[in-house]
């Protein structure tokens, strides 16, 4: 059986939007903001938790919103930062 040519393949593909459609809720802006709301209300326990060794992954599943969005609000309250884990410190 020749095989095809990279165009044809890439013509047969079905587009990512079809592949997943409805296997994921769409939160409305509403339902973001009020997760992101809860996480800023609990500032000191996410603090707390964050320092103690929970993972910005962790806290971003559990509150429901998005690690990158973690990240800035630990920033923004100037929250010393970990190291990966299995990263050397000195670079």
């Amino acid at each position: 059986m020749p095989r095809r040519h990279r165009h044809e393949a890439h013509a047969l593909r079905r587009p990512a939007g079809h592949v997943f459609r409805g296997r994921t809720q769409r939160r409305s802006t509403a339902e973001v903001r009020a997760a992101q709301a809860q996480f800023t209300n609990d500032r000191a326990d996410v603090t707390a938790r964050y320092l103690a060794g929970t993972s910005i992954t962790t806290l971003a599943r559990e509150y429901q919103v998005s690690p990158v969005w973690v990240t800035e609000r630990l920033d923004d309250w100037n929250v010393p930062r970990r190291n990966r884990p299995g990263r050397d410190p000195a670079g």
